[in-house]
């Protein structure tokens, strides 16, 4: 049985077998979506209004950090201990696990583009702690720091802003079901790390925005490939329908104008 499914822009078509079927299709090409500049756009402007809150309205961000320590604090020696481990392996683990399930799916570029998204939110992040030591500006390091032995801490995370930008430049969380894992635990990690007195609220808001930035930011600058399926996926899903093909073809829409060299 040979089959056709339509595509909304003609290529040249390249011909390839897979499980015993031939398959001619058009080569994935990447796109620079203009969502993912936007949501750059977003992650900015959002960064630009937690800092201006950890600022000006400090009294407020330190009450609302407090209120929630108060109501963590009869667990917090506790929770302190699981908040260290559950952060380790947020930080340290699952961006490597994402990264190597993409490479075993044969993803490549979508690891790359992890890896870089990692880097650069690791050297951003840590780029912003130098940054606001640099300012030294008192409202700013105050409402972004943690009183610990006597000294204030800035609770920025280059780990936790790696694991964000990992986590966005490779795709929705809804893309692969360790994608959504991976976000809950970074969500409860932080959380956790606010209600035992770790990092402030807007620093932990800051840190995500930053990996958030970058992760979109490298998105949109090396681009994205279409969600279609193709290759093995598309066999795969066409004998899940109940069909048998033997071979499958691509065809241009028919709203498309006819291009010759396609037949």
């Amino acid at each position: 049985m040979a089959l056709g499914v339509s595509r909304k822009k003609a290529a040249s078509a390249a011909e390839h077998r897979f499980d015993g079927v031939e398959v001619v299709d058009a080569p994935a090409v990447r796109e620079h979506q203009s969502r993912d500049l936007v949501g750059a756009t977003l992650a900015l402007v959002g960064l630009v209004m937690v800092t201006a809150l950890a600022i000006f309205a400090q009294a407020t961000a330190a009450g609302v950090t407090n209120d929630i320590m108060a109501v963590a604090h009869p667990v917090a020696s506790i929770l302190q201990i699981a908040v260290s481990i559950l952060m380790n392996f947020a930080t340290l683990i699952l961006p490597a696990v994402v990264i190597a399930d993409s490479l075993v799916r044969r993803q490549f570029w979508l690891a790359l583009q992890g890896a870089v998204a990692a880097v650069v939110a690791f050297v951003a992040a840590a780029g912003a702690i130098w940054l606001v030591d640099a300012v030294n500006y008192p409202p700013l390091q105050t409402g972004l720091s943690v009183a610990a032995a006597g000294q204030y801490q800035l609770t920025i995370s280059p780990l936790v802003a790696l694991m964000a930008g990992v986590l966005t430049a490779m795709g929705p969380r809804s893309r692969r079901p360790i994608m959504g894992v991976s976000w809950n635990l970074l969500w409860v990690a932080l959380a956790a790390a606010v209600l035992t007195g770790g990092a402030t609220l807007p620093a932990a808001f800051i840190t995500v925005l930053l990996g958030r930035l970058v992760g979109l930011a490298t998105r949109y600058v090396i681009g994205v490939t279409t969600d279609r399926a193709t290759g093995d996926a598309l066999v795969h899903g066409i004998r899940s329908a109940g069909l048998k093909p033997t071979r499958i073809v691509r065809v241009r829409d028919i709203s498309d104008p006819e291009n010759p060299t396609e037949r």
